[in-house]
């Protein structure tokens, strides 16, 4: 999938690069407050649309279509930059599993709130469950 994106030509403008649900704050059902920008720089909007709907949608399809046709409703997507939302939502999701492991068993990396690593290392456990190879 990551391969059939090398062709892909999109725009590329400031992006957020690290919106997930936990740097999306909520009222109710009405966004609040977006937080932590560091990670902040050029890229194509493809990449927010996959991290965010991949840590809120997970493998709901109907989710997916829903977060989609919100976003497009402000903002149409290619239909490069539809095929590079779910490659880098797929390979986002094997990466973060690798990042972990790296950092808990090459780095040694320690953190204070284990339970919270261990709800993240389940959520990307079901996101990979979730991948369809083929």
């Amino acid at each position: 999938l990551l391969e059939g994106c090398g062709t892909c030509r999109v725009p590329l403008q400031l992006c957020i690069r690290d919106i997930w649900h936990e740097n999306v704050l909520w009222e109710g059902d009405q966004v609040t407050a977006l937080i932590d920008f560091g990670a902040m720089g050029w890229e194509n909007v493809a990449a927010d649309a996959a991290r965010l709907l991949g840590s809120t949608a997970g493998n709901d399809v109907r989710r997916w279509r829903l977060g989609l046709a919100a976003y497009e409703a402000v903002r149409p997507l290619s239909p490069d930059e539809l095929l590079l939302v779910k490659a880098l939502d797929m390979s986002t999701a094997v990466m973060s599993g690798l990042t972990w492991i790296d950092w808990i068993c090459r780095q040694h990396r320690t953190f204070e709130n284990r339970q919270g690593v261990l709800r993240r290392l389940d959520e990307i456990l079901v996101r990979l469950e979730g991948i369809s190879v083929g």
